[in-house]
């Protein structure tokens, strides 16, 4: 939804920025493929995604049985003295006795009052917990590259406007110091030319300063270990009208802000379900297979040996907790009914945030309609002062003011249209509709 193009201010401004072929150009869609897989924050959210997505099973819900492989194994080393009954008495010194079990167990509890349904269908929202962190951050990371992308951009064509201002006032130095060798002009109106000449190259040079910060920004969003300087392309797009109404519907629908607080909601009412689950009896069953070997040095078995196959169940049912039953029920219902507040505050807060926006909006295009008319007389201005100025009917002053009029209005004019370029890409972030 790039509703603003950038081809059309810069047309207006009668510029393009400079080719430079020592920099390498950064389109738009290679930064969006660079940012989605060398962001640290994006691939941070993505792998938490996937831990999530991976404990959605069975399993982690309880529902299967335990199956383990069970071995015991106990030695004894006897130094004993027995009196027998029939008055023999037997001494055992150093004699080993051996215990070994061993087997396979299974373990499966078969009903907990329906707790295991839920912990499943919590696990299923813990995952799309983590889907709309991760777009979250997706669409916090793309908004912050277009917002910079953008600016980077404005800025090029800004330092272009101001390098064809300083042409122009190296071309008015070069006519007074003419006009100063042949008599027609004094001193002063050399040295004012000079220092305005000296002010436009100061100018550039803080918005070159600006302009080399803004590309470290947006290296750094791309997770780029080291600065390589580079230009970004001018995006052609038309200017079209917003459909409020349409993205308003989109942000209730899409906005993954909006979806977390559901998503908590949700998981709140599961958690209560399991809270009240305890009030059920729990069933388990239980079932195994033993080898057994006994090794004893003395008595009338010195070694037994045995294949055992048990079985059964536990049943529980809880009948006084100390009231922590009750407790717990009553802090699940009240989690519910916080996260229910909290994404009303949230629906609440988005919709005003949306208005906000797009009321910016609305008078940012209108600005824009303002400063593109400026423009288009500024520029008429300064072509009649600068053919007024070469014969001599105005004075350098006149010839300046014309001049700052015009540089003024074809930089509040790019910024005029990057501010509508941001807001559009604040809006399509809030209703979740970034393009990738």
């Amino acid at each position: 939804m790039r509703k603003l193009v950038f081809v059309l201010y810069l047309s207006l401004l009668g510029l393009a920025v400079p080719e430079t072929f020592s920099q390498q150009v950064l389109p738009l869609d290679k930064a969006v493929a660079e940012l989605l897989s060398a962001n640290f924050e994006i691939n941070i959210s993505k792998k938490l995604a996937v831990v999530d997505s991976l404990n959605v099973t069975a399993g982690n819900a309880g529902m299967l049985p335990q199956i383990a492989a069970v071995v015991t194994n106990n030695n004894t080393v006897l130094n004993q003295t027995q009196s027998q009954a029939n008055g023999n008495e037997i001494e055992i010194d150093g004699a080993k006795n051996l215990n070994i079990n061993y087997g396979v167990a299974l373990d499966w509890t078969v009903f907990d009052g329906f707790r295991m349904f839920s912990r499943k269908k919590e696990l299923a929202e813990i995952r799309n917990q983590g889907t709309a962190e991760f777009k979250a951050a997706v669409l916090d990371r793309l908004a912050a590259l277009y917002n910079a992308y953008f600016t980077v951009s404005v800025l090029q064509t800004q330092v272009a406007t101001l390098d064809e201002v300083i042409r122009v006032s190296e071309e008015r130095l070069r006519i007074v110091q003419a006009r100063f060798q042949i008599g027609k002009a004094a001193r002063l109106e050399v040295l004012n030319a000079e220092v305005d000449l000296n002010a436009d190259r100061s100018q550039r040079l803080e918005l070159q300063q600006v302009l080399s910060d803004t590309k470290v920004s947006l290296s750094g969003i791309l997770g780029r270990r080291d600065f390589v300087d580079f230009t970004v392309e001018n995006l052609p797009q038309q200017l079209l009208t917003l459909d409020k109404e349409a993205l308003r519907a989109k942000m209730i629908a899409e906005n993954p802000t909006l979806q977390l607080g559901q998503i908590n909601k949700r998981i709140a009412e599961q958690q209560l379900r399991q809270a009240k689950s305890s009030r059920y009896p729990t069933l388990s069953v239980n079932t195994g297979y033993n080898l057994i070997r006994n090794q004893t040095p003395f008595g009338f078995v010195t070694e037994s040996t045995g294949r055992n196959f048990t079985y059964g169940f536990t049943a529980r049912l809880n009948l006084f907790d100390g009231f922590n039953q009750n407790r717990l029920e009553r802090v699940a219902k009240t989690q519910v009914e916080i996260a229910r507040l909290a994404e009303d505050q949230v629906l609440v807060q988005l919709q005003a945030q949306f208005d906000q926006l797009f009321s910016r909006y609305l008078f940012a295009i209108e600005r824009l309609g303002v400063e593109r008319e400026n423009e288009t007389l500024a520029a008429r201005n300064l072509e009649i002062t600068d053919d007024k100025f070469k014969i001599g009917t105005v004075s350098a002053i006149e010839y300046r003011t014309a001049q700052n009029n015009f540089s003024q209005a074809k930089l509040r004019l790019a910024d005029a249209a990057l501010d509508v370029e941001l807001l559009v890409v604040a809006i399509e972030q809030l209703c979740g509709t970034l393009k990738v």
